[in-house]
């Protein structure tokens, strides 16, 4: 598959890839909100993890092969640290990324906004009930800090599975099965950890449609809940970074292989 140039392939990819996670995603969110769907009854958490972990697999099929399927500013960052991804593609995934959740954000819009006058609750604080379909928002009675621990939990399971998934030492089918495996393991975080914060697990499916919403919504959507916004921004590259260390240092310190079979930086140019 190509997008566009050689040069802007790998940046078109991943802005591709998180524009179609982050479609699927919101969308989700938007139909279970403006259909009244609760999250705490436990249905509406089973298709809140389904549709992101839909979105995430077909992101992670459509760019994987140009990019590396990283749709993670998370991903990027640990595939720079242990897989020698070059500063200029790190900045540059990171923004595509950064556009592709932004820009979905507006189509979701687009699509629901209509809708939204009919929903019941917001997010609390004064938002306006749309708001927590952007963006992530602590549940009740979930400080900041219990909040950035659960995104930082729910990050180092992401980041050491995909690491894992996608060690073709490993996992000789890595190429088939990891797209699936991958969305797969989004919606157990988000059905086993993430329900005290809604599981952003990633800065650019967070910060995006956050900036978006403020756009909607005013500056508050930044500094609600005692400018929560920086828990899911921060959060995450710190678990992150720590289950690709855990998996490259302790669980595959011992294999033969060594990292060249990694898949997680497969561009069309390799790192630079």
């Amino acid at each position: 598959m190509v997008f566009g140039s050689r040069s802007c392939a790998p940046y078109t990819a991943e802005f591709i890839g998180t524009f179609l996670f982050c479609l699927i995603g919101l969308g989700t969110n938007a139909q279970l909100t403006v259909t009244n769907s609760s999250e705490a009854t436990g249905g509406g958490a089973l298709l809140k993890a389904l549709g992101w972990g839909f979105g995430l697999t077909l992101g992670t099929f459509v760019s994987k092969q140009v990019s590396g399927g990283h749709v993670n500013p998370v991903i990027t960052v640990t595939a720079a640290t242990h897989q020698g991804l070059g500063a200029r593609r790190l900045f540059g995934h990171i923004l595509a990324q950064l556009i592709g959740a932004f820009v979905a954000s507006f189509f979701v819009w687009v699509n629901y906004g209509s809708l939204f006058g009919g929903i019941s609750a917001g997010p609390d604080q004064g938002l306006d009930a749309g708001a927590a379909i952007f963006a992530t928002y602590p549940a009740s009675n979930v400080g900041f800090w219990h909040g950035a621990f659960t995104e930082l939990l729910g990050t180092f399971v992401l980041s050491m599975g995909i690491h894992s998934i996608s060690d073709r030492a490993a996992n000789p089918n890595v190429e088939v099965i990891s797209p699936i495996a991958i969305g797969l393991l989004f919606s157990g975080i988000g059905l086993g950890i993430g329900y005290p914060t809604g599981y952003a697990l990633n800065p650019a499916r967070d910060f995006g449609p956050r900036l978006f919403s403020a756009f909607l919504y005013g500056g508050k959507v930044f500094t609600v809940h005692n400018w929560y916004w920086l828990a899911p921004l921060i959060s995450p590259f710190i678990g992150g970074s720590l289950g690709a260390g855990f998996y490259h240092k302790l669980v595959r310190a011992g294999s033969d292989e060594g990292d060249a079979h990694h898949q997680l930086p497969v561009s069309s140019e390799g790192g630079d």
